[in-house]
């Protein structure tokens, strides 16, 4: 053989020795290859094994969303050998501990953190939950962000003067036996849902949970758009129930106050607004009002074991409440409150209304029927009775349609009562109810309280907004009575 050719064999020896020490790393030390090239060539061929026989997962608590009150997370999976793994878009933080193993460890930035893990063909995705929240006292500013999972309260919320607690929609608390809700001296409450995305106030358990209180907060505190259920009282106090404001400002706005153990709104001393909101279910008062000044529009409040509304002297203005299947009154006035009520349909209770001890009521196109006493003026104490006006007003169906005692003084005009009243405009005929076994208070067009009532001082609409008149004079009682015309459609048929 030549020198050349010698040549030539040589190095063809030395590359295929250099092959075999290769080869011979790769299979020694998989691990260490998949750790530096993540995108090495398919045709090595144990990788290619490999990769027919695996695919993306996250192991992490099975690939189910979880919570962790911990800020610092890591997720794991398997994965395969020759292809990258992405977490949220990016590679960074992510090891590979071993070939078809994958890691990654971040700090967790939000409530609920969103993570998509993806190799390029398959993609799984994890929520992890910051479980930060169990309740305490705030001395700075705290939101409460939006989250699909509920915020457990193991301790009471105290608001300090120094703090708002701001809640966003979609929040649920889930709070344990006897915790509450407090909101002190110059702290705020701001807890505004949204009608799609409500906020939730809970228990955690079998046991009710203590109350909402604030006391001597005069900044806009407000709850909209929630639910408040399962509550008893405050574990320190026992008269403070379900939603509790002492000395306070404070809106409740369509949300549902129920299955409470004690009242639903408590009430003293404050500047409230209750507007279109549910209450129901609750063992004592739906809503009371001790001093204070409310205003209460298109609430619907039934199922109490008290009162449906019991102003204990307070001033109030109310309009189109629904109160019925309350235990005692629809509304209760006494202790020198003072109320005007407007387009008022109470049915179903002991009494309608009940004016007591030197409270005045002023009463404009109600309909109380079907109760016990549809009104009621007496003395519930040693003192004087009650006294009211009763104005382009319904009282129908009732096994008593108005009493008073105790010097309790009414003057009845416009009005429709059975078995008669004197008074100007007053009538005493049939109001011929759509459906009273139904509950429904609507007139027909018949009804002889269509047109009957005077225009002085009444409301621009009824109950249910429809505005007034529709005839040529307003109707008495709740409702005003509204012709539908119904248009069928011309449908033409080509045959």
């Amino acid at each position: 053989m030549s020198a050349k050719g010698t040549s030539l064999l040589l190095v063809v020896i030395l590359l295929l020795a250099v092959v075999a020490v290769v080869a011979a790393i790769v299979h020694a030390a998989p691990a260490s290859i998949s750790s530096l090239n993540r995108t090495a060539p398919s045709h090595i061929p144990h990788l290619a094994h490999q990769t027919l026989a695996l695919t993306l997962t996250i192991t992490t608590n099975g690939g189910r969303n979880f919570a962790t009150t911990e800020p610092q997370v890591i997720l794991e999976g398997t994965c395969s050998p020759i292809r990258p793994v992405y977490v949220n878009g990016s590679t960074l933080d992510v090891s590979y501990p071993t070939t078809i193993t994958w890691r990654y460890s971040t700090t967790l930035w939000t409530r609920d953190n969103h993570f998509v893990v993806t190799d390029g063909v398959d993609s799984r995705a994890i929520t992890v939950y910051w479980d930060y929240f169990h309740g305490g006292l705030l001395t700075d500013d705290l939101t409460l962000l939006t989250s699909a999972c509920p915020y457990t309260i193991t301790a009471d919320i105290q608001v300090s003067a120094t703090a708002a607690l701001t809640i966003q929609p979609g929040v649920t608390l889930r709070l344990e036996a006897g915790r509450s809700l407090w909101v002190g001296p110059g702290g705020r409450l701001a807890a505004a849902g949204a009608p799609t995305q409500p906020i939730t106030f809970t228990r955690a358990g079998p046991d009710p949970w203590g109350a909402i209180v604030l006391e001597d907060s005069q900044a806009d505190n407000h709850i909209l758009h929630a639910t408040v259920e399962y509550a008893h009282a405050a574990a320190h106090d026992p008269d403070l129930h379900g939603i509790t404001a002492l000395d306070s400002r404070l809106r409740v706005e369509q949300s549902t106050i129920r299955y409470l153990g004690g009242r639903g709104l408590t009430l003293v001393d404050s500047q409230t607004r209750v507007a279109g909101n549910l209450i129901h279910g609750v063992a004592e008062d739906g809503l009371y009002v001790l001093r204070g000044a409310l205003t209460a529009s298109d609430n619907h409040i039934h199922g109490s074991g008290g009162d449906c509304v019991d102003l204990d002297g307070a001033i109030a203005a109310a309009q189109r409440n629904r109160l019925h299947h309350c235990a005692q009154s629809g509304l209760r006035a006494r202790n020198s409150a003072s109320t005007t009520l407007t387009n008022t349909l109470v049915y179903t209770c002991a009494q309608g209304v009940a004016v007591e001890d030197g409270a005045h009521a002023r009463i404009l196109h109600a309909t109380l029927a079907d109760n016990q006493t549809g009104l009621l003026l007496h003395s519930s104490q040693a003192g004087s009775g009650g006294s009211a006006e009763l104005i382009n007003s319904i009282l129908w169906g009732n096994e008593t349609a108005l009493t008073t005692t105790a010097g309790s003084v009414v003057t009845v005009t416009y009005s429709d009562v059975a078995g008669g009243w004197p008074g100007e405009g007053n009538g005493d005929a049939d109001p011929l109810f759509r459906s009273p076994t139904g509950h429904d208070y609507r007139l027909p067009a018949d009804s002889p309280c269509v047109d009957a009532g005077t225009p002085v001082g009444a409301p621009a609409d009824d109950i249910a907004g429809v505005p007034r008149p529709q005839g040529v004079g307003y109707d008495q009682g709740a409702h005003e009575y509204r012709e539908f015309a119904a248009y069928l459609p011309l449908v033409l048929h080509v045959v």
